[in-house]
Parts: structure tokens; sequence; C-alpha cells
């Protein structure tokens, strides 16, 4: 017998309230020590990065760090720290840190001057690699691991650096460079040398010179030796895909390389990403394999030329960051499900058997969301133009309450544009479900994860083409009776809130209602102001701004604002560097202007993106109350239907 309330959609009270999404920490990183047996893993809360330890397989773990941020900030992140013989090494945004793991008590190694990334130490414990970055070049640079050495720059030559590596021999290296007009995932290269010492000048800091071995180019990275240092694998799109591949380092000859229909690894946003790691015995490749969405992990057997996939860990449908214990044969990743939280996870790999036994290191939340509430997953595809598109799409559902007919609508547009939305868990879209929205996540052209010719298919077309796929969406799902055509809102960030400003503007009328966050509005100033990570990005993605200035004014929704007049909700961090707050004003000074009915909250403090456990419930509570308002209909007049 149904005792559910009937109640308007969007109106159900959720056991998700803003307060709690605010209070759920974030999982960045999990790494094992050399000796196989401590875990540490890397947690923000309140944007406050903290190393945490679980020490030499004991129960129950500890904080690390107290007095300083963890936190890296070369480009988009990633790459804070690196452990070995019981000594971690991280970053607190210009400042290298040294620290054993039995002790609370850290030493400062360098403060360069400049952003730090991806401190890596040798196997023997003598060096140590990291990224160092400026506004014009990136630099791999070298210091002893005691901090007394004089900072040496082993290349600078690169627009950009990335993921250094060691070979176990503590004299090779591998890392990952490219330059302007490219991002790292269409052209970049593995590079391959060997470190030179002179013995008279050991004490000078002046000892170090690289030797140029071997450049990999063609869209690769993530370098990564084997234990007996006689192969070095990576991950290149030259099959279309983001597949493994393995150098001989004697002969100097790719030996194998793993083509199939799936990405082994994300586009390279970040430092510090690792997809693939290598057994004890170097001849089996643990890596993540993705598809529609989903991860598994799996095993290429160099000498069979195989691959399978290992079980136990199936459990969870999005994989990252992994990591392998060669001591003891165990992984250990963050992983989640579409209605599971991010979970510091290990799993012990059997290699004759191919299953692992999973252990909970850690959660990210406190998982208390009863079975009843939590979403169900249906994954779609269908026709947008002249291509497939495709999307996670997630039915209202909370035990409590119920309503006839199809319901509102949000069409998630994610970032980057090169990003993508997985099956792992979205305390986002939860948030919405049980309030009574049906949610797409829209995996638009240009996403990752289908390979490089649906990546590639948005080069010249943003502005159009991802706002022809939201419009798709909407009508396919309209089309199926599974939205109401009169409560679709569209919603996105960065480049996403780029496409929902174009949408409103495209389709006046069309969509009840849009959320931009901290989304581009003038693409000429994109072009000439944005960050060095994305500064010839725009060229990809439209085209040479010098050539094609009417497409840039044609797209950009700063000098069409005039045409929306639909409900807007726009937010915008202070001191956001990716995309400034004026592209948010100018937005919001027409609206005002027009009297288009809209909220404007700018968060001090805040970058792109919500660190601080206080913005993020005071904006999902303006978002709920932003929908009350415009999207759900008044209750006396749903109940006349």
């Amino acid at each position: 017998m149904d005792n559910s309330t009937r109640q308007p959609y969007g109106t159900w009270k959720s056991p998700l309230e803003p307060h709690l999404l605010a209070s759920d920490v974030v999982l960045q990183d999990v790494q094992w020590d050399s000796d196989g047996k401590t875990l540490l893993w890397l947690e923000s809360r309140s944007g406050t990065g903290v190393l945490v330890c679980r020490q030499n397989g004991a129960a129950g773990h500890r904080d690390l760090t107290r007095n300083v941020s963890v936190r890296a900030k070369v480009g988009y992140g990633g790459g804070e720290f690196s452990v070995s013989r019981g000594i971690v090494y991280f970053v607190s945004e210009q400042e290298i840190y040294r620290q054993p793991i039995d002790s609370t008590q850290s030493q400062l190694l360098g403060s360069p001057g400049v952003s730090v990334a991806a401190p890596t130490p040798s196997p023997d414990g003598r060096w140590l690699l990291f990224v160092a970055s400026t506004s014009e070049k990136d630099s791999i640079r070298l210091i002893d691991s005691d901090g007394q050495m004089e900072l040496t720059a082993l290349v600078s030559e690169s627009d950009f650096c990335m993921q250094p590596a060691w070979n176990p021999d503590s004299r090779r290296v591998a890392w990952v460079t490219w330059n302007h007009p490219n991002m790292p995932w269409q052209e970049s290269s593995v590079c391959l040398a060997e470190l030179l010492l002179s013995s008279a000048k050991q004490e000078t800091g002046e000892i170090i010179t690289l030797n140029s071995l071997l450049g990999i180019s063609g869209g690769s990275f993530q370098p990564c030796f084997s234990p007996d240092g006689k192969y070095l694998s990576f991950v290149s799109d030259h099959h279309g895909w983001f597949n493994l591949q393995v150098l001989d380092l004697a002969r100097m000859q790719i030996v194998a390389k793993v083509e199939e229909p799936a990405e082994h690894a994300p586009p390279a946003w970040i430092q510090g990403m690792r997809s693939h790691a290598w057994a004890a015995n170097s001849t089996q490749i643990y890596y993540l394999r993705s598809q529609e969405g989903s991860t598994q992990l799996a095993i290429f057997d160099l000498e069979k030329q195989t691959v399978s996939v290992v079980a136990g860990l199936g459990q969870y449908s999005t994989l990252r960051q992994l990591s392998f214990s060669t001591v003891n044969n165990t992984a250990a990743l963050i992983g989640s499900t579409h209605n599971s939280p991010p979970r510091i996870v290990t799993g012990e790999c059997h290699i004759d058997t191919p299953e692992a036994v999973v252990t909970v290191e850690r959660r990210s939340s406190s998982e208390l969301i009863q079975s009843d509430f939590q979403n169900q997953l249906e994954y779609l595809s269908w026709g947008s133009g002249a291509s497939a598109c495709y999307g996670l799409y997630y039915r209202p559902r909370n035990p409590e309450f119920h309503w006839d007919g199809p319901p509102p609508l949000i069409i998630k547009v994610h970032g980057g544009p090169t990003s993508e939305y997985t099956t792992g868990f979205d305390s986002d879209t939860l948030f919405f479900t049980t309030r009574g929205y049906a949610v797409l996540a829209l995996n638009y052209r240009g996403s990752s994860g289908y390979g490089r010719i649906y990546r590639d298919s948005l080069k010249g077309n943003w502005g159009l083409s991802d706002v022809e796929d939201v419009r798709s969406a909407a009508d396919y799902l309209l089309a199926e009776g599974q939205a109401d055509a009169e409560r679709v809102v569209v919603m996105g960030g960065s480049a996403g809130g780029f496409t929902v400003l174009n949408s409103l503007i495209r389709y006046p009328g069309f969509y009840r209602a849009g959320i931009c966050r901290y989304g581009v509005s003038d693409l000429l100033a994109l072009a000439r102001e944005t960050h060095k990570f994305e500064a010839y990005y725009p060229l990809f993605l439209v085209g040479d701004p010098k050539e094609n200035e009417k497409r840039y004014r044609d797209r950009s929704p700063s000098l069409h604002a005039d045409r929306i007049q639909d409900p807007l909700a726009l937010f915008q961090g202070a001191e956001d560097k990716v995309v400034p707050k004026a592209h948010s004003d100018t937005i919001a000074d027409s609206l005002t202007s027009r009297a288009v009915p809209h909220v404007y909250r700018v968060f001090e403090g805040e970058g792109h993106g919500w660190r601080k456990a206080e913005t993020v419930a005071e904006y999902y509570q303006i978002v709920d109350a932003f929908l009350r308002s415009f999207v759900v209909p008044d209750r006396a007049t749903q109940q006349t239907k």
C-alpha cells in the first residue's frame, strides 16, 4: 500500500539538506608508501587540504597536517603530495614540505616563489623532482630530499610540464611536456632522459644535467616505469582512444599496445592523475578502463598480451587515482557509484585469479540517505544533428511523496568543455531528484569518454553544437514523456555556464529557467585574458579570433544578453581567475535593466568553484528557492489539474 503524500514535484521534502552537502569531505588522492602497508590520502575540508594516514596496516587513521593547507595551484591543481620511505612530501601553493609519517612536524624544503606541484622523490630517497610553473614557462626542478641543495632546473624550455617519474635506478626520469597552442590531450610528449652527476661539484648544486634519450609525441601522458626498470608505460591516443602502450627501454621500441574502444585515462586537466600501475612481477599492468561513464579495474598481461577484469571492485562504477602496492599486490583507489558517495577503498588483487577482497578505508560522507531515496540511473543515447549524443537520466525519487504526470527536468551541462559526466556519485543530482526533479547529465559533443572523434567534434563549433545537444536532449525526453514541456531547466558552470546562456539566447521561452555558475559570456575577452593553461583553447573551440571576430561576437552571450527573457540564477566567485567576475556582471546588468527575473550572488573568497562549506550550503539554499519561485508552479494551480 502506497502511504506517500500527493505533493507537487519540486516541493518534496528531502533528507539531503544544503548543510549536509556542505559537511561532506572531498577525497582528492590516495597513495601507498613504498613499504606497501602505509596508506595516505588527501581530504579537502571546507577548502582546507588535510593529509591523512593509516599506518603500517593498523586500524584507524589520523591527520598528518594541521597548520598548513595541502594544496597545489599549478593550473587546475592536483599533484599535491607523494610518499616514500616513511616520508611524505607535499605542496602548499608555492612551498614544498617534507614530513616523516610518524611525526606531526613538517620541514620547509623550498619556496621557489612560483606555483609548484607533483613533488616526486627518487626511489633511493636522495632527490626530489617537482613541477614549477610561471605565467610563461613550466620547468621540472630538482632538489635533494633534505632541502640542502640549491634548486636545479632540469627542464625549462616548455610551456607546460607534468607527471615527473623516476626509474627504480634513480638515474633515469620521465615527464610530460607540451606547448601552446595545444592542450595536453591534443598534442603532448612523454620525455625520457638520464641524469648525469659530476662528482667534482657535488656540494655546489650545479652537478645535475640531463641527457635526453627519447620523446614520444601525439597526445601521450602518464609515464610509469616497471618495478624492474625495463619498461616505460604511458597512455596515448594514437588509436583514437586513450590507450596503454609499453616501451622496452633496452630496445627503445614499443612492445605492446592495448587497443580497445575504451578510455584508459581521462584528459590531463590536472597534475598528479594516475590511472595505471605495474604489478611487482613487471609483467602485468593494472589499469582503469572507462566505457559509457563507468570504470573497471583491468589487468594487461605483457607476456600473454591479454586483458582481464578484476572482480570484487565491480560494486563501484567509477574508480580513480589508482595506487598499487607491489609489496602485497593491493590496489588503493577512490571509488563510488551513482548511489554511494566516494570512498577510499583497497583491494588485494590475486595475480592468478583476478579478483579483489575490498576494504573501505574512508568514507566521504555519513551515507545516511536510505535506499528508497537513492537515484535510479538510465544510460541514454539519441541523435543530435548528424551525431549521436549521450546522457545519464535520473528520475525523481522520494518514497514519501508522489505526483502525476511528467516531472520538471534539469539538464546539467558539464564544464571543460572536455569533461564528462560519469556514473559515479553526484550529490548535486541527488539534491534535485529527492525534491521531485528529473535530471539529465548531458555528455554533449566534445565530451571525453567516447574517443577522439567525439571529443574533437566540438572543434570550431563551441556555442553551436553544445547548444543544439541541450535542445535535442530536451526534445528527446519530452517525446518519451519523461519531462514536463513547461518546466525544462538548463544548468551548468564555466563552459557549461556558457552553454546555459547561449541556450536561453537561442531558444527564448523554451526553457523555464537557467542556472549559471561562473559562465563564460565574452569570448573575445576569454581569448585575451584567460589563464595560461587555456590561453589558446578558444582557437580550437571557436577559431582564431583575428580571423573569426564575427564568430566570436555571434556566440558571446554578453553581446546578446538582451535576448534572455527567462528567469536566470547567476553565481560567481569574486576571486575567479579563469572566468573573471566581469563575465557575470555584464549578464546581471542586462537582466536588471530589463527587469528580467533573476538572482545574482557573488561569493567572496571563492574562485572557479566552491570550496567553503558555508558557500556550498548557501548556494543550494538559493537554488532551491529560485526553482520553487520560477519553476515549481503554484500548489493550488497544480491541484486543480
